[in-house]
């Protein structure tokens, strides 16, 4: 299997991603979220955050960021470093949403784009890295 066809299946079998973004202090804070609710590729993520987060606030500080996901059973890493913008939550997301993200309800919801600048991948025994 190719390295793009390898890195999309890891991306759709990993059920926990984690988004890094900067505190006030300069330091990372990482939260588990679940798979994106909308992706392009792997250049593009958004993912359904609570707008009065932590996380929220550190992207509207300071949009550069990761996000990483993982097979433990395989042993395979994937991690994007990029840029994060915001945009509203809409009805038509809620289609996407798992059931786990229906239960949060978020009463005050937003959606974080993800966009990959670079990409390090972890599979097969091999560590790769490229740059968009």
């Amino acid at each position: 299997m190719a390295l793009y066809q390898q890195i999309h299946h890891l991306m759709d079998t990993s059920d926990v991603f984690l988004i890094s973004t900067m505190d006030t202090r300069g330091f990372p804070t990482t939260i588990a979220v679940s798979t994106p609710l909308n992706k392009r590729g792997i250049q593009r993520m958004e993912f359904y955050l609570n707008a009065t987060g932590e996380t929220v606030e550190n992207i509207l500080r300071e949009a550069k960021g990761a996000v990483c996901c993982f097979n433990e059973a395989t042993h395979q890493s994937l991690l994007f470093k990029g840029k994060f913008s915001l945009r509203i939550y809409t009805l038509e997301d809620a289609e996407f949403l798992t059931d786990y993200q229906r239960q949060l309800n978020h009463q005050e919801a937003v959606i974080a784009v993800f966009e990959t600048m670079i990409c390090k991948s972890h599979i097969e025994g091999t560590t790769t890295s490229f740059i968009f």
